[in-house]
């Protein structure tokens, strides 16, 4: 990777890799300062600390691409779209220093396609379509994307031999662990726009004519568009409920499904720093039901926004949303725990390994490895998943649920609700079926069915070896 710094923009390895050990790093420098503010004084006993590989920063220096004091671009990894897509498309995490915000950098998705890495130099940067798009992680997961945005993702989808760089700024999301961006961390649009700048006159690309005027758009997640006429704000008996979170005044999206309310909700102490409930109708109709449904959903950005054939986290998502309007419930869903809590940058590691390609960490790897197996050679054997359910449990008994069903196949996720609750909610597991629906995509089969096998997983579907 470092032959593809110094042929596309003619700079040695020490000019790309000014910090050789990332002491000095912007990036590393913010990122362990946060780190040292979501870890103390954390009781492991209540399961809402998460158990991080004790490597992490020395995993994040080697998936380091590029770094400057203005921008730290991660090696990212392809984008599987199966073999009917032309082109190749990679997903590069990139972070972007402004001083403007003091020390928190604006983190942006970057999908390069058809932009060989180690053999082409890009040399006529005006021939490279460079596009910004401003569609959210709530619109694109509930595919309610407006239509300039589903054209520019239909070139993804259906693929293309052209050169073309699209950047996305995260508006919910994680590249690397702890640092999380939430709505509420979003800058000033011209501290967005600047950040998008920088990033383009990396490739040499004058990008101030290529970003969208209505960048305001962003800030949707962050206040209501569409009030239904007989909906009053805030909903009997809920705000005051709550004594660790705070719940915002549901955003409601137009969906093919219908129109879902979507709440922003605000632990007070939990690292994951945001979650969405998704339901058809308001939290006080739910909580008049004798049992709920609820799907706890982590954020997968390349399979969720990206539509990687990798995961089945998109159709368990979708799924959920069935279900929830089928029988009355939510998905309540972490946009933040991308990559089993490591963040998209780490992820992209274990999805190369996955495709079996060589990687960042492994240069030499050839081998496909199942999806929890290259999780476990990248975070190691007991720490490759630091995602914690304790505060949502404690979050359903604070809604006033007494009887959950959760339709998941993860055995961690109902312990630590219940532990959550202080057992004061019933939590009944609904199995996904994940793995019957997967018999026709052999990748995605292979994907569950490792899941299935290893003890922090349900083992009852058919597809499973280890009955």
């Amino acid at each position: 990777m470092k032959n593809f710094i110094e042929k596309r923009v003619g700079l040695s390895s020490a000019e790309a890799f000014p910090y050789a050990a990332h002491e000095q790093s912007p990036y590393f420098r913010v990122m362990q300062r946060q780190f040292r503010q979501v870890t103390p004084d954390i009781d492991e006993s209540r399961f809402d600390t998460p158990n991080v590989s004790p490597a992490i920063f020395e995993i994040l220096r080697q998936l380091v691409l590029y770094e400057t004091e203005d921008l730290t671009i991660f090696h990212g990894g392809k984008l599987d779209l199966g073999d009917s897509v032309a082109g190749e498309h990679w997903l590069m995490p990139v972070a972007v220093h402004m001083n403007e915000e003091g020390d928190r950098p604006i983190q942006l998705h970057a999908i390069l396609s058809n932009i060989e890495f180690m053999n082409q130099t890009i040399d006529k940067p005006s021939e490279i379509n460079f596009q910004v798009s401003l569609a959210t992680e709530t619109e694109m997961k509930l595919l309610a994307m407006k239509q300039e945005e589903v054209d520019l993702y239909n070139i993804l989808t259906e693929g293309s031999s052209e050169r073309r760089i699209i950047v996305r700024p995260v508006t919910m999301g994680n590249i690397a662990y702890p640092m999380i961006t939430t709505p509420r961390d979003l800058p000033v649009q011209s501290v967005i726009r600047g950040a998008i700048q920088k990033f383009a006159a990396f490739f040499g690309i004058d990008a101030r004519d290529r970003i969208p005027r209505d960048i305001g758009r962003l800030y949707d997640e962050i206040r209501p568009e569409i009030r239904p006429r007989d909906f009053n704000w805030p909903e009997e008996g809920i705000v005051d409920r709550l004594k660790n979170f705070q719940i915002l005044e549901p955003i409601v999206v137009a969906t093919p499904k219908g129109n879902v309310f979507v709440y922003n909700v605000y632990p007070k102490d939990d690292v994951w720093g945001m979650y969405q409930i998704m339901s058809f109708e308001p939290i006080t109709e739910l909580r008049k039901r004798k049992a709920v449904t609820v799907r706890p959903d982590s954020g997968c950005e390349s399979g969720m926004l990206y539509h990687d054939d990798g995961c089945e986290c998109h159709l368990q998502f979708l799924d959920a949303l069935d279900i929830a309007q089928r029988d009355g419930g939510f998905v309540l869903h972490f946009p933040t725990q991308d990559g089993r809590g490591y963040g998209t940058a780490l992820k992209m590691e274990t999805e190369l390994l996955k495709q079996g390609r060589r990687s960042a960490m492994f240069p030499t790897n050839f081998s496909r490895h199942s999806t929890i197996d290259a999780a476990k050679a990248v975070f190691g054997r007991s720490q490759w998943d630091i995602r914690r359910y304790y505060y949502p449990g404690l979050l359903m008994y604070e809604l006033g649920f007494k009887n959950v069903l959760v339709y998941t196949d993860n055995v961690q996720k109902i312990a630590e609700l219940t532990h959550g609750s202080s057992s004061r909610v019933n939590f009944t597991r609904i199995g996904t079926n994940a793995a019957a629906k997967s018999m026709n995509n052999p990748d995605l089969a292979l994907h569950i069915s490792s899941k299935h096998d290893d003890k922090r997983y349900f083992s009852d579907d058919p597809i499973s070896t280890n009955q």
